[in-house]
């Protein structure tokens, strides 16, 4: 094999034998490769061995597939990475190749030259994987970013080698044996999940309608709570109460359920007639524009029904994180000048208070959620009101980082990111000593 492999290799072109230079931990000059679209490649593969210990049990399968590539093909000079991430996907194949059927050094592409890289890269997947036909969906599996080894990947090369759809792991019970052979019929362009959705409503004679709304939802993609999922499906089918379009807002609103409350709150409200349920989701999304406008009265939003709108009342009602020890509002009461002026010091424990700061202060304290939410920093906002003529008039005045771990003060500061001035050090210096916090 050996042998086999470097005949291979000295029938490469010169220019494309960068790559190869580059997974073995070898410089290279982005300025030599006069080839666009191969420099784009070689910098992708520089990215993933950017270290010379970074995947290491890859290399080896990865190089066999890009000789491959390289001798009979010319995807890495005619091809931009941005029109189909070739090198990322055999990174993925890489990582599978205790599945290899055959090797990718029998592979013959096909003979028509106008393929496109996403279809010369499909056959060569079946040559690798595949003993029986697939569907083509199931090729994408080899686009979803995340872990190397996922899932639908898993089932691809199951199902490659022979596998039922019912006895793959992590398939749900739930979805019928005639969802599952309808959904082998599903239109190319699905992910794997989308096609068994696809199937799932198919099998219950619902309404094209109602297909478009199923695979617009985020439902779709949750597979651990199948059985809510089904019997919403059901339900939808058959039922001439409400548009297929109030789906989206049923199923966002079990997901938050499932979230917060877990699957026998869901499976109680999932039972309701599907009128109650969407008041009840209705009313349930109306609630977050009551708890973010506490924060930002100025808040527009008030069409729970968009699918784009829930998603912004999502991260701005259900962001929070938790306050740090001995962390609770403090206040003090200053007399100058015949004026009596109350101060007062809390954490902010949510994006929507966040926005609110960084609206008020005109900085970027907005970003730290974030950071925030990962225990790495703390933020704190210095506020006051004065009350003339039994009018209260409030005013932020400095927004103050702190390190959760030391309760060290990291910076302050004041509207535009301005320094603070002594009178307000002077207020922030009492809050410091209340609430335990370095200055």
């Amino acid at each position: 094999m050996n042998h086999h492999r470097d005949s291979e290799e000295s029938r490469l072109p010169r220019s494309a034998s960068v790559l190869l230079n580059i997974i073995d931990g070898k410089a290279w000059n982005a300025r030599l490769v006069r080839n666009n679209n191969l420099r784009q490649h070689c910098r992708r593969v520089g990215k993933i061995f950017r270290h010379p210990q970074q995947l290491p049990h890859l290399r080896q399968s990865l190089r066999r597939l890009l000789v491959t590539l390289i001798n009979d093909t010319d995807l890495f000079t005619t091809s931009h990475p941005d029109e189909y991430p070739c090198i990322t996907v055999q990174v993925r194949v890489a990582a599978y190749s205790k599945h290899w059927i055959r090797q990718p050094e029998d592979w013959i592409p096909r003979p028509n030259s106008s393929a496109s890289p996403k279809e010369q890269i499909q056959h060569l997947l079946e040559h690798l994987f595949v003993l029986w036909p697939v569907p083509e969906y199931l090729h994408s599996a080899w686009l979803v970013n995340g872990d190397l080894v996922y899932l639908e990947r898993d089932w691809y090369c199951l199902l490659g080698s022979g596998a039922s759809l019912r006895n793959l792991p992590g398939m749900p019970p739930s979805i019928s044996s005639r969802a599952l052979h309808l959904s082998q019929t599903a239109p190319a362009h699905l992910t794997i999940r989308q096609a068994l959705r696809w199937g799932q409503v198919k099998a219950m004679n619902g309404s094209e309608s109602l297909i478009h709304a199923v695979l617009s939802s985020r439902m779709v993609y949750d597979f651990s709570n199948d059985v809510i999922w089904s019997r919403l499906v059901e339900k939808f089918s058959v039922s001439l109460e409400l548009p297929p379009n109030d789906f989206g807002i049923i199923s966002d609103t079990l997901l938050e359920v499932l979230d917060k409350h877990g699957l026998k709150r869901a499976k109680t409200l999932v039972d309701r007639p599907l009128k109650e349920l969407l008041c009840f989701s209705q009313k349930y999304w109306r609630s977050f524009i009551t708890s973010i406008r506490a924060s930002l009265p100025d808040f527009k939003i008030d069409d729970v029904n968009r699918p784009s709108y829930r998603a912004e009342l999502r991260y701005l009602g259900a962001s929070t994180w938790p306050l740090i020890t001995g962390s609770t509002p403090a206040e003090l009461i200053t007399h100058h000048g015949g004026r009596t002026r109350h101060w007062k010091m809390q954490e902010l424990n949510s994006h929507a208070q966040l926005i609110a700061e960084s609206q008020t202060l005109r900085h970027c304290v907005h970003a730290y959620g974030g950071c925030c939410k990962a225990g790495h920093s703390a933020i704190f906002s210095l506020q006051s009101y004065d009350i003339i003529k039994e009018q209260k008039y409030e005013s932020h005045h400095l927004t103050i980082e702190v390190d959760p771990q030391t309760r060290k003060v990291v910076q302050v500061r004041g509207k535009w990111n301005r320094i603070h001035d002594s009178k307000k050090l002077s207020a922030l210096q009492i809050f410091a000593e209340q609430l335990d916090l370095v200055l």
